[in-house]
């Protein structure tokens, strides 16, 4: 093996190993809150009752929350996907499920085209 090619061998040797240990990494830890402020509650108190839970979600603006909550009951949905024929009855299906519980009827159009 001459020189040249040697080194070209153990730069890529070098490089294939600093990427292997940047994988293996620890990822960024996030920037702590200032110390003035209380840390967020991330899970409602045991004791909240569901519907005082519901409130809570649907004032984090989580719009699945709030569906399940009944705040979108009687609205229609349209949604336009490749699904048709016999894929597009296994879609509707998946779906009636999240109907029932949400009181939302989504009305699918399938197209081959989409």
């Amino acid at each position: 093996m001459n020189r040249k090619s040697f080194v070209w061998s153990l730069l890529s040797v070098m490089i294939l190993a600093a990427l292997a240990l940047t994988a293996c990494g620890s990822a960024a830890t996030p920037t702590a809150a200032p110390a003035t402020q209380a840390p967020a509650a991330t899970m409602a108190p045991a004791t909240q009752a569901p519907a005082a839970a519901a409130t809570s979600a649907i004032a984090s603006n989580d719009f699945v929350a709030r569906a399940m909550a009944g705040e979108f009951k009687g609205t229609t949905v349209t949604a336009t996907g490749p699904f048709t024929g016999a894929d597009s009855d296994k879609f509707n299906a998946t779906m009636a499920d999240f109907e029932q519980k949400t009181g939302i009827t989504i009305q699918y159009n399938g197209d081959k085209n989409f």
